[in-house]
């Protein structure tokens, strides 16, 4: 479904989707400057992984889109360490966009 929305969109030579077992012990997040954040994870998956994103964005410049209770525990965990302010995208659906503030920025 992801690979062909993005087919239909005309941007499908430039965007990948990786389907991973997140809550795997040896799970390591691949190099992207975009990531997206779903529920539902458990608190352990939520915390490894937000660990990851947290190391990441001390390093380069990303992006994290997040939706529904991904937003919350995002904020509680890494927000205040080098992050943006929670863009709203589409509150009905309760997506936000959040980009750390090392590196170059998304779209300079």
């Amino acid at each position: 479904v992801s690979r062909a929305s993005a087919k239909r969109a005309g941007i499908g030579d430039r965007v990948s989707f990786v389907e991973q077992d997140l809550s795997a012990k040896n799970f390591a997040i691949p190099p992207a400057e975009a990531y997206y954040m779903f529920d539902p994870f458990s608190a352990a998956t939520y915390l490894h992984v937000l660990r990851q994103l947290a190391a990441i964005g001390r390093e380069r410049a990303v992006t994290v889109v997040t939706k529904a209770d991904a937003r919350r525990w995002f904020l509680d965990f890494v927000f205040g360490a080098g992050w943006s302010e929670p863009e709203r995208l589409d509150e009905a659906l309760g997506i936000h966009l959040l980009s750390t503030c090392y590196g170059p920025r998304r779209g300079a």
